[in-house]
């Protein structure tokens, strides 16, 4: 039973765990005083009439039938549990532009941070803002922010950091025409010249009309 014991801990342990532990022969059974339960009494049961697992107990058959030999029996769990509201986790890219076309590097800083910690790492060794005091060097400038010790940190922090030279945060220029007639060979609202003839009452004139797409 000592070194049974060490299974049958790592076996309770495990709710999905089939298990039945028993006796192969019981030879005395002794109840304790106050431990009687039913018709029996305290004190030696049986002796010499020795009880098996195969005639006495359920056998291979029925190994977690209740009977005085049964040291431990587990049913499998069939308990399932579902959360409507949980969500698989994505990943989320964010990327930000930093312009040092007018910046002046004796005032400024950047730093990044991963909820409240700091990924960009300082000459000493600490986290917190860099400064930035030479923008003329980029590649000065990316060592800086991208050191080896800031990509194990936001690596250490759940992200994959990274930094590139060059950037393109403008958007592409959207011309509107505020006025278009029938005469225009590709009026360039997107109408024929019979629709924009239609409009305003016949009279083949569209003022300022807005035709995004």
């Amino acid at each position: 039973m000592n070194t049974l014991s060490v299974y049958l801990g790592k076996v309770l342990a495990q709710a999905t765990a089939a298990a039945a532990v028993n006796f192969d022969t019981v030879t005395t059974l002794t109840i304790e005083e106050g431990a009687e339960q039913g018709s029996e009494s305290s004190g030696l049961q049986y002796n010499g009439a020795a009880k098996t697992f195969e005639a006495d107990g359920g056998g291979t058959a029925a190994p977690k039938t209740n009977w005085d030999g049964l040291v431990y029996a587990n049913t499998k769990s069939t308990y399932e549990s579902t959360n409507p509201t949980a969500r698989t986790a994505d990943a989320q890219k964010r990327a930000w532009v930093f312009d040092v076309s007018d910046l002046d590097a004796a005032t400024n800083t950047v730093t990044l941070k991963i909820g409240s910690s700091s990924v960009t790492q300082l000459d000493n060794g600490t986290y917190g803002a860099i400064s930035v005091d030479n923008t003329s060097n980029l590649s000065f400038l990316i060592g800086r922010l991208k050191n080896g010790a800031s990509v194990t940190r936001a690596a250490n922090l759940g992200a994959t950091y990274e930094v590139y030279k060059g950037a393109n945060a403008v958007m592409p220029t959207l011309t509107i025409r505020d006025s278009s007639t029938k005469a225009d060979n590709g009026n360039g609202e997107g109408f024929t010249n019979a629709q924009i003839a239609a409009r305003n009452g016949g009279d083949g004139t569209l003022n300022t009309s807005y035709n995004l797409r």
